[in-house]
Order: structure tokens, then sequence, then C-alpha cells
């Protein structure tokens, strides 16, 4: 019998042939697939990522104009607290009590314009925001925790199930929405005061941790501003203008006078929980911090 010997040439173009068809009937639609496939995502993550950062910008000038405006007042209370100008034993919104109103309408504010940003970001994702802009997303979601979550007062005899020195979230949330339009935005001192006066009810529990708040007493209201106080210079550290930047002196300052917070140490771990620790100006604040706890 003879043997069919096949000229290597032959063997090489039998090859390619398989080849050729191995890849454009199969190799090729997968690569496609593949390509088609990444080029969606990249595409997905560019456009959340413009939208989410034009959400910012737009926002952003607001945004640290109040930080600013509450960050002036916690130094202006601070060297002034004793003067109890906010001292006003229930009676909310007199005309007069300026002081008083203004203190409320700073810290509405502030957290009204972070609700206006969270509203316009609700169906992104935020998620894959770039560096710059995620840790400016993780500053928002802190702020609110500031002044709502237990975990700040673990080790602390408390209770929870009564908002003496904290806020239940739904609640603080509901009277920061009572502050912003239906174009999304946030009403001025004047409008708030017309506004509050038709629903005071809505605020009292606000009113009602401003009212005679002290570094002297044993509640722990004054501890939760301090550590609001310390988050905004590091916000405004980070994203604000030049002239908004606080020194590491004047930092000290503030934890120092009239006296460190007593939750410091909490402060520390709920920054590390949100990861924001790994932010450039918290980092800083937190070495200070630490010298304190």
């Amino acid at each position: 019998m003879n043997e069919i010997i096949i000229e290597p040439e032959v063997i090489a173009a039998i090859i390619a042939a398989i080849t050729s068809v191995i890849t454009v009937f199969i190799l090729r639609p997968i690569i496609e697939k593949g390509i088609f496939r990444f080029k969606l995502k990249e595409e997905h993550k560019y456009e959340q990522r413009k939208k989410i950062k034009d959400v910012l910008a737009k926002n952003k000038s607001n945004l640290l104009n109040s930080a600013e405006q509450l960050n002036h007042r916690f130094w202006n209370f601070k060297e002034n607290y004793i003067k109890e100008w906010h001292l006003v034993n229930g009676k909310y919104f007199i005309a007069d009590n300026y002081y008083f109103n203004s203190f409320i309408y700073r810290i509405l504010s502030f957290f009204a314009w972070i609700k206006v940003v969270n509203n316009e970001m609700i169906f992104l994702d935020t998620t894959i925001a770039s560096n710059e802009d995620l840790f400016f997303v993780k500053y928002l979601q802190i702020f609110p925790q500031i002044m709502c979550d237990l975990y700040l007062f673990e080790g602390f005899e408390y209770d929870d199930n009564i908002s003496k020195d904290h806020f239940f979230r739904n609640d603080f949330e509901s009277i920061t929405s009572i502050l912003i339009t239906e174009k999304n935005d946030v009403v001025d001192f004047s409008v708030f005061l017309d506004r509050v006066r038709e629903e005071k009810e809505k605020y009292e529990r606000l009113c009602a941790f401003i009212d005679g708040l002290s570094p002297n007493e044993e509640r722990l209201r004054f501890d939760r501003l301090q550590l609001l106080h310390l988050t905004i210079i590091a916000f405004l550290n980070r994203y604000g203008y030049d002239f908004q930047y606080t020194n590491k002196d004047k930092i000290k300052n503030i934890i120092r006078n009239p006296r460190p917070s007593k939750l410091l140490k909490n402060y520390n771990k709920l920054i590390k929980r949100g990861r924001l620790d790994t932010e450039k100006e918290m980092k800083k604040l937190l070495k200070i911090v630490k010298n304190f706890a």
C-alpha cells in the first residue's frame, strides 16, 4: 500500500485555512464582543464621571459658601459661648434673636446643600467617580453621620431611643428638606424665617439642641458640634479656596479650647469606617486629633 505523502506547503496551507476559519468564526466574534463590552463599560464610566463632576461643579460654590458661613459661626460660638447669645429658653425664632436664628439657619442650609447634591446624584454610580470626586462624595456622606450616628457614643451611657444629643437620620433629613425649593435650590435667611414661623414644631428638635449649648455640661451635644466643625475645616482645606484654609495651629486651638471633644477616639473610628481616613487633609486632621484623644 502506497504511503500518502503530503507536501509541507500543503500542510501549511491547511493549517492556515483552519486557523483562518477558527479566527473568523470563533475567536473574532469573541474578541469583538469583548472589545464592545469594554468600550461600553469605559463609555459608561466616562459618562457617569462627567455627570458626577458636573453636579459637584454646579453646586460646589454654594456648598463651600454655606460651609464657610457655618465655620465662622462655630469660631464665633467658641469665643463667645459664655455670653449665652444662643440661650433662649425655648423661645424660638423671636424677631430680635438674630444670633440664635442665624445659628439654626447656617446648620440647616449647609445640610440642605448637601441634600441638594445628593438629590442630583441619586441615580448616578458614585463608586466609579474619580478619586478627587469620590472623596468629595465621602465627605458629604460623613457630615450627616456626625449629627446622627450613635457609633460616636460607643462606650458612653446614653439612651439610644431618645434623640437628646443626636438626631434620628430620617428626622434630620426631613428638617433640612424644608429649606429646599422645587428647583432644588436653598432658600435664603429671610425666607427661612417666614417658613419657620409657620412650622415651628418641625424645627424644635434642632432648636433644643442648640438652645443653651455649653462645653461645661455633662451632655454630648457640644462634642458632636466640635467634630462637625473639624470635619468642615478638613473639607474646606481640601476643596475650598486658599483664603478658606485653616492651618494646623488653628485646628489645635479648636480642639483644645474650650476643651477637646470626648468623642475624638470614636470620631477616628467613624472616619475610618467611612473610608475617608486616606484623604490627605483628613489624614492631617486625624494626626492632630490623635494627640488629644
